[in-house]
């Protein structure tokens, strides 16, 4: 069953409406799955994706510093500050290991949001 996610950003700049937003979008996506998951401290790089073949959607907080890849990156990665925010809505995330976490610190990281694709 096909699911829509619709998603609208605002932005502002000095309290002030920043010019092209808020912006808009929809889309339709084949799997969608909640996420609510705690990451050890110090645990390696753990995949967040596994049920899905590619991933078109992630919309992920966090409580504590963690590291992103995405499409089977083997160096460098996306770095998240505690209480940061990350939005993929209409990506092409496709490989065998889609998103993958790392928190390197010294305190368990709780990360929330939703993933969406196929």
């Amino acid at each position: 069953m096909a699911h829509t996610l619709e998603m609208t950003l605002s932005l502002k700049m000095d309290g002030l409406p920043y010019p092209g937003f808020p912006l808009s979008r929809r889309l339709q996506v084949d799997e969608v799955a909640s996420l609510g998951y705690e990451q050890d401290a110090g645990a390696g790089y753990t995949n967040l994706a596994a049920v899905f073949t590619s991933l078109s959607v992630v919309v992920l907080t966090t409580d504590q510093a963690l590291s992103l890849r995405c499409n089977n990156q083997s160096n460098g990665s996306i770095p998240l500050n505690s209480g940061g925010l990350v939005v993929v809505f209409d990506g092409a995330i496709d490989t065998a290991t889609l998103l993958s976490v790392l928190n390197s610190g010294g305190t368990n990281a709780n990360m929330n949001g939703i993933l969406g694709g196929t």
